[in-house]
């Protein structure tokens, strides 16, 4: 549900952090994977309570993020969908 973006009077919003679910979802990466990440210091990450969070800014920067994003927008695009 936090890796959803929502829609409201024609603004995007989109989540500050994810859980570690949530953003092995929206860039297509196994959870173990990422949890490998956060260890080896390649993605930052935060703990709050037993959570682990990870800012959607750092996600965002992550090289895997990027590429997942390229190819998104390659996909959208040649699907006839057009970008705001």
């Amino acid at each position: 549900m936090a890796s959803e973006v929502k829609r409201r009077r024609g603004m995007v919003l989109m989540p500050l952090a994810y859980r570690v679910e949530d953003a092995a979802a929206a860039i297509g990466l196994s959870r173990s994977t990422l949890f490998e990440y956060i260890k080896h210091g390649r993605i930052p990450s935060r703990k709050i309570g037993n959570s682990t969070i990870i800012r959607h800014c750092d996600l965002e920067r992550h090289p895997i993020m990027l590429d997942h994003m390229r190819r998104s927008l390659r996909r959208r695009d040649s699907g006839g969908i057009r970008l705001a």
